[in-house]
């Protein structure tokens, strides 16, 4: 290793706690000073300041890899696949049950299994919507703007 290296990997950890104002006034005079000679450290204070200061701010850090999506299409194509699997899915289990009303011929063990399958489905589908609902009506962050 470098001793430029170990230089960086000594005050690396101590910069979020100079932006914390959580170091004492020597350990914030030595690393001044290595930011001072350091381009990489000087580089990476300065990225941590300015997403502390957008945080502050109520702005959401912008980085390279984690932007938002740039416009809402991005959203509506899962929501139009799970709106075009649940139009099939909802007839089929119309179909199944009613095919075990009807059909006299079926076994009792298929009917009772198809039967424990799709009050199982029904079960989780309402149990899935009631827990979504509860998460949007108590949930703290609804009104942040990214």
């Amino acid at each position: 290793m470098t001793t430029e290296a170990s230089k960086c990997a000594v005050y690396e950890p101590l910069i979020s706690g100079a932006l914390d104002g959580e170091l004492t006034q020597q350990e914030q005079q030595h690393l001044q000073l290595h930011i001072a000679e350091c381009a990489k450290c000087q580089r990476l204070y300065t990225e941590l300041e300015g997403m502390q200061q957008q945080l502050r701010a109520g702005i959401a850090p912008t980085h390279p890899l984690h932007q938002p999506p740039a416009n809402r299409a991005v959203r509506f194509w899962p929501l139009l696949g799970w709106l075009l699997l649940l139009l099939g899915v909802l007839p089929l289990l119309g179909y199944a049950g009613y095919q075990l009303l009807t059909d006299a011929q079926l076994p009792v063990w298929v009917r009772l299994a198809m039967g424990s399958m799709i009050l199982g489905a029904v079960v989780l589908f309402i149990y899935v919507a009631r827990q979504r609902v509860m998460a949007a009506r108590t949930d703290n962050y609804k009104k942040v703007k990214l």
